[in-house]
């Protein structure tokens, strides 16, 4: 061997006794490492300089090989076409082409920057149709997690990541025009009261809710093991009123606790000048927020005066908005500036900057409290104090400054959003229809029933804005003159309406009296629905016999042409279900359709008693009593 005719040198070469005993030991390994080489120790680029040089310029296939340092036998495999020349690794190519590949990848990135990522599995199933649609695989020969595998490893761009959610409004308001319009407002307010270079004039204020049940921070603990955190178990809510100026100022935190009297034993612990008000929710309310504008946030704000007011931005919730606070910040000469809805994800400092760490800080320093406290759970009577901490923290001069310098208010920058932002919006984004175009099909739903709205219980903090004028204000100052005559207008047009009360009352009288009508169903309206469960008779607090006999519903879009199921079907003679559907068990709907013939208005069962299956807008329908049924 290589390494005894070594070792036999060493020996004669390094005399006698221990030190040639050490050399025969240690020269076979050494010699070894030496010796190896690493495995594809050339560059792909190196190997395509080599393969160019003998197919352009003729020259040899040794001699290029020795020039890049590659090997002669793989050279002459890609010259052989034995092997792709553009093969970057051992084994079988892959099942895709690279182009093919990468219109794969650009789906994938498309998709999940519009907020319908794919998750593996997806991506597998996905991959899999594609190949059997373009006969490299059949239906019996999915692709598997090993395919996956190497697909990401030939594209490290790609990585598996958790998304944040982001509700559909937020998505479909968040669009590049509507946030260009705002900025465009702020300009104005901006350069008409010379705000641009003073930063100690700009406040934004928002509301975070916190919780006496914390959420626990990652925690060190044993391999292959998920530990428990101790919490309070007790859930009550508390919102904390924030604010601070683009200069790096904060106003000391505004607590809104759940009750109907206020105490001091609240506050305690409390940071300087911390205060407090009490609600039943334990939400602001139109009331609270007045009161934290009057007398909390106007003792921290500069002198004002006609020429020089201060800028107050925050966002368009129902509790933000009344006459009342117009005036008194108009005499205060102060600025209210409403962000556009759905937007204070991208728009509004405090949520950008300030409120994530606030959370962060709150929930750590809840779970030090009950780590050192065993045996106190947190209430509404200790949370003051660790959330005057994590506020403390949050929204401190740096943390202020970059928030605001991201959400492009100072410096002002109407590019400063990321621009990644606008993508989901685009999914929504459709010109408006015009008035001839027909309605889509109805589909007739099979696993999910529509929730009866009086049972929907809806949290106060998410009631829609008093008279939606949220639509007349959002992204406006809303103490200029010109917006305050908006909204006074707006309140005129919204007062001549009936109310919803009066409303519901005449859709009771026409359920009482029906009214049968030769004219079809008005295009906002659906079609008649019986919805039947059959089973065993069972009352159900929700309104709906899921357990229980047949139950006949008429759909609450429907209020003109309002039917009772004793009307019939003029074919069959049945009414609610058709004889088809009666003997299922599982929920089912019947769609109906009204002859537009005069003096007719018979109901007949769609696609099972006629011919036609779905109408549309603006659709002339004849009952089987005079003919065929057209469509125009």
């Amino acid at each position: 061997m290589v390494f005894d005719q070594d070792t036999t040198i060493v020996q004669s070469e390094g005399g006698t006794g221990n030190n040639c005993q050490d050399a025969t030991k240690q020269s076979p390994s050494s010699d070894w490492q030496k010796f190896t080489k690493k495995y594809r120790g050339y560059s792909p680029s190196q190997l395509s300089y080599a393969y160019q040089l003998v197919k352009d310029k003729g020259i040899p296939i040794r001699t290029a090989a020795r020039r890049y340092e590659v090997p002669e036998a793989t050279l002459r495999h890609r010259l052989s076409g034995y092997v792709n020349p553009e093969a970057v690794k051992s084994g079988p190519a892959p099942l895709f082409k690279e182009e093919e590949e990468a219109d794969l990848v650009n789906h994938l990135k498309l998709m999940a920057r519009v907020g319908y990522g794919y998750s593996r599995s997806e991506v597998i199933d996905i991959a899999t149709n594609y190949a059997i649609h373009k006969e490299l695989r059949d239906s019996e020969h999915p692709l598997s997690t090993k395919w996956y595998k190497n697909f990401m490893t030939r594209w490290p761009d790609l990585k598996i990541v958790k998304p944040r959610s982001l509700e559909m409004q937020r998505a479909k308001a968040s669009s590049e025009v509507n946030v260009q319009n705002y900025y465009s407002e702020l300009h104005k307010i901006l350069e008409k009261y010379d705000l641009f270079d003073k930063p100690e004039r700009i406040y934004n204020v928002d509301e975070k809710g916190i919780c006496t049940n914390h959420k626990s921070p990652y925690v060190i603990a044993a391999t292959g093991t998920t530990p428990p955190t101790i919490t309070s178990g007790d859930k009550h809510l508390v919102t904390v009123l924030g604010c601070g100026n683009a200069q790096g100022h904060s106003v000391p935190p505004f607590f809104v606790f759940p009750g109907n009297r206020m105490r001091q034993e609240l506050l305690e612990n409390k940071s300087t000048d911390a205060d407090g008000d009490v609600s039943e929710s334990g939400w602001s309310n139109t009331e609270i927020f007045h009161k934290y504008m009057e007398n909390h946030l106007l003792k921290y704000i500069p002198h004002r005066t006609s020429a020089v007011p201060v800028l107050v931005l925050f966002d368009g919730h129902k509790s933000h908005i009344s006459m009342e606070l117009i005036e008194w910040a108009k005499k205060q000469n102060i600025i209210l500036f409403v962000l556009p809805a759905h937007t204070s994800h991208i728009l509004q400092p405090m949520d950008v900057g300030c409120f994530g760490p606030f959370e962060r800080i709150f929930n750590n320093e809840c779970h030090k409290f009950m780590r050192q406290n065993c045996s106190q759970p947190i209430t509404r009577y200790n949370i003051c104090g660790l959330a005057c901490k994590g506020y403390l923290h949050a929204l401190s001069p740096s943390n202020l400054q970059s928030a605001f310098r991201k959400t492009g208010i100072y410096p002002y920058d109407p590019y400063t959003v990321d621009r990644s932002n606008f993508a989901p919006a685009q999914v929504f984004i459709q010109e408006d229809a015009p008035e001839g175009t027909c309605e889509p099909e109805a589909r007739e739903p099979v696993h999910e029933i529509e929730p009866i709205e009086n049972d929907i219980d809806v949290p106060v903090h998410e009631i829609e804005p008093i008279e939606n004028d949220i639509d007349v204000v959002s992204g406006k100052a809303i103490t200029e003159d010109e917006t305050i005559e908006k909204i006074k207008e707006h309140k005129e047009n919204v007062s001549r309406k009936p109310s919803k009360k009066s409303q519901s009352n005449e859709k009771e009288k026409r359920v009482a009296k029906p009214k049968k009508s030769s004219k079809q169903v008005k295009p906002k309206r659906g079609p008649k629905k019986t919805i039947t469960v059959v089973d065993e008779p069972c009352a159900s607090t929700s309104g709906l016999n899921l357990r229980g006999g047949p139950i006949s519903i008429i759909d609450d879009s429907m209020d003109s042409d309002v039917i009772e199921d004793e009307e019939p079907c003029c074919v069959c003679k049945l009414t609610g279900l058709p004889l088809e559907l009666r003997k299922c068990n599982f929920i089912v709907f019947a769609s109906w359709g009204q002859c537009t013939v005069e003096n007719c208005g018979h109901w007949v069962h769609l696609k099972y008693c006629c011919q036609k299956t779905v109408l549309r807008r603006h659709d002339t329908f004849v009952c089987p009593c005079h003919g065929t049924s057209t469509e125009e």
